[in-house]
């Protein structure tokens, strides 16, 4: 589920601009010990990461990159890299300053007084952070004030689109009404790919990787195929059978003399889902299985925690049945948890793990929602995953994730607790309370047919794993690029310059 922001767009794509732009000073090394030097540089510099200063701890790493590579240890060469790309990516999304950020939310919300705007700002809630001694705003509070003041967020829905969201209502609603078994009425789909990157921006020489998502097969997601990727040649595997859709590329750049252009186009079916389930005719877990023991696991972005276990066994209270605990925890996400755009960036870089970004902050977005609910079903016992790719509701394309939890005799029921939260973004004059409340229960064991799955779960690496680090580990939603003699981010370069466009076939 997502929208932009003209000018948050324009300021993060300035911002990354002068973040990617390469590696900082040069050091002057010791050349008796060069590699202790660079070690103290980096330990120095993890001084300041802790300290949460940012832009020195990267200044720190950039030099230690340096000297690193002038001793000939590139495998601390890389480690400080990315130590260094962490430090970047926070700032990428903690770019404003408190005089940008209240021209932002002045070019946003017109209508709304100065003094209010201001006082927004002075929120505990609001996202901001203190690096080097400067307080710094997310990209996203505009939105996410919004999000969280439905009067405003109307106010300004208004002014853009404001029958998009009633519109999948609709569209939802109206699907379900046909509904015939478990897995019905299948829509088929072109997706096209693209990922440029200029020339200038990669080395002269060298190997770069590139790693492309694609669709999976489900049990219902069908027919798919890859029909393009093109320069062919570049291609060295294609994955579209397990768990995390990939296309893996190598580009040998002494090669490329024009800008590096990949494109890839994938056709696949989906079809509804309706899980009518009878709470009382539920087999029992095999708990020694190795799907029971993965998807009940604590991992990175999905955390057991003993925060997490309390609050889900508060909400389900002396319920027994898996069936009905998801369901509790279904009405309790919805109720209590806020729809927000999240620092994914900023979380992977501080280890912070999606699923307690939720708890603590009490904000997320779709896959941290979606991951937040798989930790509350996982700390009792049922197994949970969160799945992801894209949504095209609407009829346009963007990123998304949802929930499942497993049933014994069912199989992987789907739960889409963010899809559900939209019904309150629709003005009250636009949907009547039936309609409102039929929507939310959809999203409990049901799911429409205008999704693209890539990933099964979240943490899944990508085969073979990057040498530089991916900006968001856990999801693989856009293109993926490394190249060991670059000093460039890479990863963000090409995450920023892939775009993916789904069509419905008629």
């Amino acid at each position: 589920m997502s929208s932009s922001n003209s000018s948050r767009t324009v300021s993060m794509v300035i911002a990354a601009a002068v973040l990617i732009s390469g590696m900082g000073a040069v050091l002057a090394i010791n050349t008796e010990r060069p590699d202790l030097t660079a070690r103290q540089l980096f330990d120095n510099g993890m001084v300041e990461f802790q300290a949460s200063n940012y832009g020195a701890a990267s200044d720190l790493f950039a030099r230690s990159y340096q000297g690193f590579l002038r001793s000939g240890n590139d495998d601390a060469a890389s480690e400080a890299q990315n130590m260094k790309f962490r430090c970047d990516r926070v700032l990428f999304e903690y770019s404003l300053t408190r005089e940008q950020a209240e021209e932002l939310l002045a070019d946003t919300f017109t209508w709304v007084p100065e003094s209010e705007r201001s006082s927004w700002l002075n929120s505990s809630s609001i996202e901001k952070i203190t690096s080097d001694g400067v307080e710094l705003y997310y990209g996203g509070i505009a939105e996410n004030i919004a999000f969280r003041n439905l009067t405003l967020l109307h106010q300004w829905l208004d002014k853009d689109e404001p029958d998009m969201f009633k519109g999948m209502m609709d569209e939802v609603l109206d699907l379900d009404a046909d509904r015939s078994g478990t897995y019905f009425s299948p829509r088929s789909y072109i997706a096209d790919g693209t990922l440029t990157i200029p020339r200038s921006e990669l080395p002269s020489t060298g190997t770069l990787s590139v790693w492309l998502p694609a669709p999976i097969g489900t049990a219902s997601q069908v027919n798919v195929t890859v029909v393009s990727a093109e320069p062919e040649e570049w291609v060295r595997t294609i994955s579209t059978d397990g768990d995390l859709g990939q296309i893996y590329m190598e580009v040998p750049l002494e090669n490329l003399t024009e800008d590096l252009a990949i494109d890839v186009t994938y056709s696949y079916a989906v079809y509804q889902k309706h899980f009518d389930v009878d709470p009382s005719s539920l087999g029992d877990y095999n708990r020694t299985s190795d799907d029971y023991i993965r998807y009940t696991t604590s991992q990175e972005s999905i955390r057991i925690t003993p925060e997490i276990t309390a609050e889900a066994q508060q909400v389900v209270g002396n319920e027994t049945n898996p069936y009905l605990k998801a369901k509790l925890l279904y009405d309790y996400v919805i109720g209590n948890i806020t729809y927000s755009y999240t620092p994914h960036l900023t979380i992977d870089a501080l280890g912070i793990g999606e699923s307690e970004y939720v708890r603590m902050h009490r904000y997320g977005d779709c896959g941290a929602q979606s991951q937040y609910y798989c930790a509350l079903l996982r700390s009792l016992g049922i197994p949970a995953r969160s799945c992801g790719g894209y949504q095209s509701f609407g009829g346009g394309t963007g990123t998304h994730f949802w929930a499942e939890f497993f049933l014994p005799e069912y199989g992987w029921v789907p739960v889409d607790v963010t899809a559900a939260d939209t019904v309150d973004w629709i003005p009250a004059d636009q949907a009547t309370d039936e309609e409102r409340e039929a929507y939310k229960e959809y999203f409990f064991g049901n799911l429409d047919s205008m999704r693209l799955v890539i990933q099964n779960d979240p943490d899944i690496a990508l085969e073979p794993q990057p040498r530089q680090l991916n900006p968001m580990r856990i999801v693989f939603q856009n293109a993926v690029a490394s190249c060991a003699s670059s000093d460039q981010d890479l990863p963000l370069m090409a995450m920023m310059n892939w775009s993916l466009i789904i069509t419905a076939l008629p």
